[in-house]
């Protein structure tokens, strides 16, 4: 920067100052702004690539699989229903076939929770160690959200 030595007056001298603040100041502002946008930047790749690898991965888990073939055909279908309405924009059959779903789920989980007891029953085991079986062999549930 060029600086003018020959200031004569107190005026002058206090311009130049306050000229030089300004400049000072549009640097630190446009540098906060430059590190603010650099921020926005790393944390929007991050979350870019975050939602990238949780697609790869809800599309081919196996343990989605596995939990679906757990579910009944009456379950599966609903969800594909539900879907279809769902990308038809049909909001209230949406909601209807959501309500559906879950209700079949509840009741797929009855039914396997029942038939779990009998096994235990049939096996002599105790009551404990037959809900303990079937807390580790449960059937996931598939999150149904409202949106």
């Amino acid at each position: 920067m060029w600086i003018n030595t020959d200031l004569d007056n107190d005026e002058e001298i206090e311009d130049f100052h306050m000229d030089l603040e300004k400049s000072r100041e549009k640097t630190t502002i446009s540098t906060r702004e430059d590190v603010v946008v650099d921020n926005i930047d790393e944390w929007y790749d991050r979350f870019v690539q975050h939602f990238r690898y949780s697609a790869k991965s809800a599309e081919g888990s196996e343990s989605s699989r596995a939990a679906k073939r757990r579910l009944s055909y009456e379950t599966l279908e609903h969800i594909r229903q539900r879907e279809a309405a769902r990308a038809a924009g049909n909001y209230q059959l949406t909601s209807e076939l959501i309500k559906r779903c879950r209700k079949a789920i509840k009741e797929h989980l009855n039914r396997r929770r029942s038939a779990v007891s009998a096994e235990a029953a049939e096996a002599r085991k105790s009551i404990r160690s037959a809900r303990r079986d079937f807390a580790n062999r449960r059937t996931k549930n598939i999150g149904i959200h409202k949106n």
